[in-house]
């Protein structure tokens, strides 16, 4: 288990948020746009998901007004276009600097670290996304290929080839391809409230 790096404040900062990245990436597949997602990064002085967070308790409020917003929309719009059209205007991306009195920074949160909050919180990759994954690291089970030195950013020695080929005898996952057995999503709005 990772040690969390401490703050100035020596609170543990928050695990690298790409997981929320990868959120943000299957969203716009599945729907050209990920505007009803937001990502609000804070350190962790009060612990992980606390009610002692004013960062949290705004950010709940905000959603509950949100969802309130959402649902009260009778209108014959998409469900999509309601909850875009539903999002508090106070609600966007932002982070937390680690002082003694954190001051927000609202900016968008991005993978690739641009900004003050890419400085504060980097995200980093996990090791299925420094295989070549995509960042909506949404296969599960891939389909293999044979190790094909083109596929590399760095010049493999012969030994070195040689070696990796041994480590991965049935090949490397092919990343431009579905899982196995994966399907396509039954869409991204299964249900707001009650069920019919």
């Amino acid at each position: 288990m990772a040690t969390p790096e401490r703050g100035p404040t020596g609170a543990a900062r928050p695990r690298p948020p790409v997981h929320g990245f990868s959120t943000r990436a299957r969203l716009i597949a599945a729907n050209g746009n990920a505007d009803n997602h937001v990502m609000l990064e804070e350190d962790n002085r009060y612990g992980y998901f606390s009610l002692e967070s004013p960062v949290l308790r705004q950010a709940l409020t905000a959603m509950d007004a949100w969802l309130i917003s959402v649902t009260a929309d009778h209108s014959d719009r998409p469900l999509t276009r309601k909850a875009a059209a539903g999002k508090p205007a106070d609600l966007t991306d932002a982070c937390w600097t680690h002082d003694t009195q954190p001051r927000k920074i609202t900016q968008r949160l991005t993978y690739d670290n641009r900004g003050q909050c890419g400085k504060l919180y980097p995200a980093y990759p996990t090791p299925r996304l420094v295989a070549g994954a995509p960042l909506t690291d949404d296969v599960v089970a891939c389909h293999r290929k044979p190790v094909n030195a083109a596929d590399y950013a760095v010049d493999f020695s012969t030994a070195e080839l040689r070696r990796l080929r041994e480590i991965f005898p049935t090949g490397v996952c092919d990343w431009s391809k579905t899982g196995y057995g994966q399907r396509p999503l039954n869409g991204t709005w299964q249900a707001l409230g009650g069920t019919p």
